[in-house]
């Protein structure tokens, strides 16, 4: 009998540890959650990607666009910032634009070497490009398209890097697989 209430007494502590686990897993905070604490409209949002140890979303501006940077931490998400970009040059002059946005994963310590994520960015012009493509540090990855109304939108993650990710070579093709733009 003795041996039957000891089981019963372990069984319901470890219920109730498992039932506090799965609550403080609901607890977390997330991007929703950190761009309202931020006072950050979410309605100029064109996308969101939710990596590993960060996230990030892309919105519109006007003559422009920008990216708003999380990172993941014991607490759930957490803004880490923003990066606006305006466009001031003609379309018409030039095919697709470039930039990047570089953010550290989480806090910044001095007993560990920091991660960063490097977002590269931009806007494709020319309606006949249909693929991109970034060379940098030896590493080739082909482009996200994201399609918003009249603008189209490219970009490429670079994940847990060092922060000093730099673009080699930027490439844009048709359908075709006709080479069309290379900077």
């Amino acid at each position: 009998m003795k041996a039957y209430i000891v089981f019963v007494t372990i069984f319901l502590f470890l219920s109730g540890c498992s039932h506090i686990e799965e609550e403080a897993i609901d607890d977390l905070k997330t991007i929703e959650q950190e761009l309202l604490d931020n006072d950050i409209t979410s309605s100029n949002i064109l996308y969101t990607e939710e990596l590993e140890n960060s996230a990030f979303s892309i919105f519109e501006k006007t003559n422009g666009f920008g990216v708003y940077q999380f990172s993941l931490n014991e607490k759930g998400w957490s803004y880490q910032g923003h990066s606006g970009f305006t466009d001031t040059m003609d379309p018409t002059t030039r095919p697709i634009s470039f930039t990047q946005s570089t953010w550290i994963n989480g806090p910044v310590s001095m007993e560990q070497e920091s991660t960063y994520t490097t977002l590269f960015l931009g806007v494709i012009n020319d309606t006949k490009i249909s693929n991109v493509t970034l060379s940098y540090n030896n590493v080739t990855k082909d482009a996200n398209i994201i399609n918003n109304n009249d603008t189209t939108y490219w970009y490429i993650v670079s994940e847990n890097d060092k922060g000093d990710e730099q673009p080699y070579i930027l490439s844009a093709y048709s359908n075709e697989g006709e080479l069309l733009y290379e900077r």
